[in-house]
């Protein structure tokens, strides 16, 4: 009521420490209207189908790359991502939490681990648009809930084993949005796929293991926690 969406306490532990506000006002500002867009325009033609629209496309990966920039910029402190509460409504600040904890994470991983290209060698740069790609999926990845039935989404006790099937089966419906869509990466779809997916195997919805998992998945099911 007081209008403070967090608190950072001082007690000694984070010596040292200060958090930086992980985006700037104006990434801000385009991130949440570009996913409020995107869900619209699902929401929309949800009755034949679900489509993203090719603005929303172009929309998402703009404000990817603003991202990136932003968190580049701050991949070595301390993120504070107490000013994405002001977000409207839990999806708009669970999907920008979500992709600057993941793009920060991805940019360490790419600079720690690499990649693999296609011809089998290992990188460790973030070109070819993988960082943008990542961030598209980041975004867009419970865009699938859209087709959950909201009383399943909004239920307040445990689902029941009908309903949580209903639930797992968002990243798939997911999948199915991307593929009607132009200009979306194989990269974000496999975000969108396999963010569910656990490194032991018990995740959903292919209950893929280790590295058969992709990397951008893997980097998302931290993310998303």
């Amino acid at each position: 009521r007081a209008g403070m969406a967090a608190v950072w306490i001082d007690d000694g532990l984070p010596e040292g420490i200060e958090p930086l506000e992980a985006l700037d006002v104006d990434t801000k500002r385009r991130a949440t209207g570009a996913i409020r867009d995107a869900f619209r325009d699902v929401t929309r033609t949800l009755p034949s189908g679900g489509k993203l629209s090719a603005d929303a496309i172009a929309e998402m990966s703009e404000v990817a790359d603003l991202i990136v920039r932003d968190v580049t910029r701050n991949v070595h402190t301390a993120l504070a991502l107490n000013d994405l509460a002001n977000a409207d409504g839990y999806t708009l600040k669970h999907s920008l939490a979500v992709t600057t904890v993941g793009l920060a994470l991805g940019l360490r991983v790419m600079r720690k681990y690499g990649w693999i290209d296609v011809d089998g060698k290992r990188r460790y740069d973030c070109g070819n648009g993988r960082m943008s790609a990542l961030g598209v999926g980041l975004l867009l990845h419970d865009i699938g809930k859209l087709a959950v039935p909201a009383t399943i989404l909004q239920k307040p006790g445990p689902l029941d084993d009908e309903e949580w099937q209903a639930m797992r089966s968002h990243p798939l419906l997911g999948v199915q949005i991307h593929k009607k869509a132009d200009g979306i990466s194989p990269l974000a779809r496999a975000v969108v796929r396999s963010h569910h997916e656990r490194w032991n195997g018990s995740g959903y919805p292919d209950g893929q293991a280790q590295v058969d998992i992709h990397q951008f998945a893997r980097i998302a099911a931290v993310a998303d926690v």
